[in-house]
Order: C-alpha cells, then sequence, then structure tokens
C-alpha cells in the first residue's frame, strides 16, 4: 500500500508535461513556475503520467475515503441489500475491465 502521508505539502499543481522541451512544468499557488528537465527522453505517456501525479494522489485518497465509508456502512445493511450491491460491484468490475477509455458507464444498477 502506498503511503501517502510522504505526499503531504507537495505542489498542489496544476502540472504540465511538455513533450517538446521534455519537462514537466509545476504551477504553485504563488505564480511561480517550476520546470523540471528530464535528464532522459521521455515517452509522452511517461511525462504524461509525471504531470497528472495530483490528480492520481488525490483520487487515491477519494477512493480510500469511499472504500472506508463502504466499509463502516456495511454492518447496518441487511442481506438482501448487500447481495444486490455485490451483484452492482460485479458489474462495474466487468464494464472496467472491457474498456480501456473512460467511457460513461451505461449499467442499470439496483436500486
Amino acid at each position: 500500500m502506498i503511503d501517502t502521508d510522504k505526499y503531504e505539502g507537495h505542489t498542489e499543481g496544476p502540472w504540465d508535461y511538455d513533450s517538446e522541451g521534455q519537462r514537466v512544468d509545476i504551477n504553485a499557488d504563488d505564480d511561480l513556475t517550476y520546470e523540471v528537465i528530464c535528464s532522459k527522453v521521455l515517452t509522452d505517456a511517461d511525462g504524461s503520467l509525471i504531470a497528472d501525479a495530483p490528480l492520481l494522489l488525490e483520487e487515491v485518497k477519494r477512493l480510500r475515503e469511499a472504500i472506508a465509508d463502504i466499509a463502516d456502512n456495511m454492518h447496518a445493511a441487511d442481506a438482501s441489500y448487500m447481495c444486490g450491491f455485490i451483484d452492482d460491484l460485479w458489474k462495474v468490475i466487468e464494464w472496467l475491465t472491457q474498456t480501456s477509455t473512460r467511457d460513461t458507464m451505461k449499467i442499470t444498477l439496483r436500486e
């Protein structure tokens, strides 16, 4: 598991990747831009991944919180609700494994 506490205090961003200059621009709150020059040639995918680091970190934190909320509330759910929840979760997992893009999810979940 990733210890996200070690990232506390990082520059929020946005971060941008400049493929021509082989650098990541980190935009700080104080109107300064830090340029991180890459010593080796990066692929566009690697540069984009580095630039998206703040967004990925926030997504990890959001998902951890959502999982904790689900776990905290499971004790209050009855068996039929949990069966429906698990069925819906499998639908989402199947959808995620069949798409490589962020298509709009078109699955009808149980109420």
